[in-house]
């Protein structure tokens, strides 16, 4: 007992000592970090992605030749709009610069109709009383990770705000994550709090201390720009992963508040909102557990469920994750009228997308969840859909899956307007409907047919490379409907076309392939010998020896065939294959 009130009298006697040296340390860290300021030293977590590495390093924008501004460099120009902004920003200027991937960059048309042009317009409406320079920054597939690289270059370029809208890239390129991050996880917010100091920086740097990082560097430019990489056939499950890039999203938006704050500007996220109704996933397949049984009932139910979308259900109670499944049971659902279960069942089936083209739950929770921790403006598009559409955005919303159209790229600034005058950064109101429905004008007239037509073909390429066929072949039908006269629309259209028939062909769908093959020549507008080629063997195929036969000998007569050499041999081959005995060949 007397031993107890000895280590009290010692622990009250060592108490203020120990208060004073603990101030004295604070003052002395706090005076090293102003130090360090003083002198330039930037604190790693602005400089440094503790789960990726690069290769190499490019910026975006390079000095103008007369040294007075700054423009988007030559070598970025097939990924960002092009884009400049004075060296020197006067006193009554704010500058905003607007990060993201595709939607921010504009697509499917351009920085002209962007969220990032309607902005230039209303800002100066909403208040005249100083300069606004907005920049699009958003980089055509560019994921988070990208994204906050791009952000670490705009640091110094004297921003006052920046907007962010990121989420649905994060699954577009390979990379690995070391497994002994998670494990560390429970010290995440220590490491990140140290991070954000010039004295663990230089502590850091002086014992050699890296970030933990696995697997090859990314590459300096994105690699997969969607008409250049594998399709959908290349993703699998894995929930792991999906957890790792979670993390990793929600770790580079930490980095990004930071990378603000230190800046002095303010930063508005958006949260990244998709086509939920009209967009079924881009892959689905069984869940790998199944036993041969469950596979076989689940194959049977999947065939009946073609004809009958109410069967969808009982595939659910087979495979509760199947995302095809999940989207024909929630279009079902919406179809009887039953909005509730239509609006679970269509979220699930994006979040379980294998091929995840489309922000999830989870990636769209931590936008929210970081904005909130971070002390940061954020414009919920999310819920401002789910509001107009009662929870279901579809075709009305968004070109695709992901883009909103020129209306929905207004609705968007309009929105984020209001979050700027919530951060502070605008006096308090909006733009009232008269100037805001004369900006409309003004944007939708910047585009033409030629505009729409190429904004079509290029979705038209997207979903070609994501396996949704027919609606490529659509977008690029009416590309041609709208600019007939572009050769790059008719030659698109007819490739597509070409597509459709050998895949009816390998279907056993003879008659249908036929007349596919025969309208990609009469598209194509010149009789090519492997157009002539297919033509001639869907003729065969069905069955019309003497079609067959006409086509393929006029392939035989066309000056370049020489050119195709082993195509010359085949169709020769067909030809004596077809002819009757005794006929000429």
């Amino acid at each position: 007992m007397k031993r107890h009130r000895r280590s009290r009298f010692v622990l009250r006697a060592a108490l203020p000592g120990g208060v004073a040296a603990l101030m004295a340390m604070v003052i002395l860290f706090t005076v090293a970090e102003g130090l360090l300021a003083a002198a330039g030293v930037i604190p790693r977590a602005l400089t440094e992605d503790p789960w990726v590495g690069f290769s190499g390093r490019a910026p975006l924008f390079v000095p103008t030749p007369d040294g007075r501004a700054w423009e988007t460099a030559a070598n970025k120009r097939d990924y960002f709009p092009v884009q400049s902004f004075p060296e020197e920003k006067s006193p009554d200027t704010v500058r905003v610069f607007c990060l993201g991937g595709s939607t921010t960059a504009g697509r499917p048309y351009g920085d002209d109709t962007s969220y990032c042009a309607w902005l230039r317009e209303l800002l100066p409406a909403a208040d005249p009383s100083r300069r606004w320079e907005v920049v699009n920054a958003g980089g055509i597939s560019y994921a988070s990770y990208r994204v906050a690289r791009v952000m670490e270059e705009l640091l110094a370029h004297a921003p006052d705000v920046f907007i962010i809208y990121t989420g649905h890239n994060e699954f577009l390129e390979r990379r690995t994550y070391d497994p002994l991050r998670r494990a560390q996880d429970r010290w995440g917010w220590l490491t990140r709090l140290l991070d954000e100091t010039r004295v663990y920086t230089i502590v850091a740097r002086a014992v050699g201390t890296r970030p933990r990082r696995a697997g090859e560097p990314l590459p300096e430019e994105v690699a997969p720009i969607l008409d250049r990489s594998v399709g959908p056939e290349a993703y699998v499950r894995d929930d792991a992963f999906a957890r790792e890039v979670a993390a990793h999203f929600e770790a580079n938006l930490r980095r990004m508040a930071a990378m603000a704050r230190a800046a002095g500007a303010k930063v508005v996220f958006v949260t990244p909102a998709s086509n939920v109704a009209d967009c079924a996933p881009f892959k689905s397949e069984p869940d790998a557990s199944l036993e041969d049984a469950g596979r076989r009932a689940l194959a049977a139910c999947r065939r009946a469920a073609e004809a009958d979308p109410a069967r969808y259900a009982e595939c659910l109670s087979i495979d509760p994750r199947l995302p095809e499944a999940l989207y024909g049971a929630g279009c079902a659902r919406l179809e009887a009228g039953d909005l509730a279960e239509a609006r679970r069942l269509l979220g699930a089936a994006r979040d379980e997308d294998i091929c995840p083209l489309r922000a999830s739950t989870p990636l769209v929770e931590a936008v929210r969840r970081v904005a909130l921790e971070e002390g940061a403006a954020v414009v919920d598009y999310v819920a401002l859909l789910d509001r107009e559409t009662g929870g279901l955005p579809g075709d009305g919303q968004f070109v695709d899956h992901v883009h909103p159209g020129i209306g929905g790229h207004g609705r968007l600034a309009r929105a984020l307007v209001r979050g700027l005058c919530e951060a502070g950064v605008l006096p308090a109101g909006d733009v009232d409907d008269a100037a805001y429905g004369a900006v409309a004008a003004r944007v939708e007239a910047r585009v033409d047919d030629a505009d729409r037509a190429r904004a079509l073909r290029t979705l038209a390429r997207v979903y070609a490379w994501a396996g949704k066929h027919e609606q490529s072949r659509d977008f690029a039908a009416r590309a041609f409907a709208l600019a007939p006269d572009d050769p790059e629309n008719r030659e698109q259209l007819a490739l597509l076309t070409l597509s459709a028939s050998q895949r009816a062909a390998l279907d056993g769908r003879s008659r249908e392939a036929l007349e596919l093959a025969g309208e990609a020549v009469r598209l194509s507008n010149r009789r090519s010998p492997p157009l002539l080629d297919w033509l001639s063997e869907c003729h065969a195929r069905s069955g019309e020896r003497e079609a067959a036969l006409a086509v393929a000998r006029e392939a035989l007569a066309l000056p370049d065939l020489e050119a195709y050499g082993g195509l010359a041999l085949a169709l020769a081959e067909r030809v004596r294959a077809l002819s009757p005995p005794g006929a000429a060949p």
